[in-house]
């Protein structure tokens, strides 16, 4: 099964009329881009009842958080393959993202149209690390008094930073928000079930 999104291809053209004349009429063309359904992400894991009784810990509880937890990283793994598969280099090449870098993508994403507030800079903490020697970085003074959004860490001639430690130490992306979609055909859940082959209890 797949999901369609609709996707604008082409834009308005402004005129301006002169009086008692017709505007032109003007169409827009769309396409789509296409969300396929066939990602089955599953953890499965089995509670010893002799284990559980032995420890002190919630093991059950314990178990669904981190299952939870792994769930999380997985899906930002799919988005770093993801933008690893349709990003665009820069001119500059560069193992950390220097100032030259973070302006040629930004440039390189107005381009296209991105919106500056929607735009973020993902980077890995040797990645942070190398931001934090640039003062455009760390001085508020040099990018003006505004919110930092939730997630980022801060912000740099305007655009969004945030940490991912999925990232390898040579990564950063540069994207606009509305650059990926992802669609869910069924909400998390959880479900369990009985496992006498591993003693009574077990499940």
């Amino acid at each position: 099964k797949e999901v369609s999104v609709p996707k604008l291809l082409n834009e308005f053209s402004v005129e301006n009329r002169a009086s008692a004349a017709q505007a032109t009429i003007q169409d827009l063309d769309f396409n789509k881009d296409t969300i396929i359904l066939n990602q089955r992400a599953t953890i499965a894991w089995l509670v010893d009842p002799m284990d559980e009784i032995e420890s002190s810990l919630e093991v059950e509880r314990i178990l669904v958080e981190q299952a939870a937890d792994d769930h999380a990283l997985y899906f930002d793994d799919q988005v770093v393959a993801e933008l690893e598969l349709v990003g665009v280099a820069t001119p500059t090449v560069s193992a950390l993202p220097t100032e030259d870098v973070v302006l040629e993508m930004r440039e390189a994403l107005l381009r296209r149209n991105g919106r500056l507030g929607n735009i973020f800079l993902a980077v890995s903490p040797e990645g942070e690390t190398g931001l934090l020697k640039e003062p455009r970085f760390t001085e508020p003074d040099k990018y003006g008094s505004v919110v930092i959004p939730n997630g980022a860490i801060g912000r740099i001639h305007g655009v969004n930073v945030i940490l991912s430690n999925r990232l390898s130490s040579t990564q950063y992306f540069m994207y606009d928000r509305s650059a990926i979609a992802f669609a869910l055909q069924k909400g998390p859940a959880i479900d369990e079930r009985k496992a006498p082959e591993y003693g009574t209890g077990a499940m």
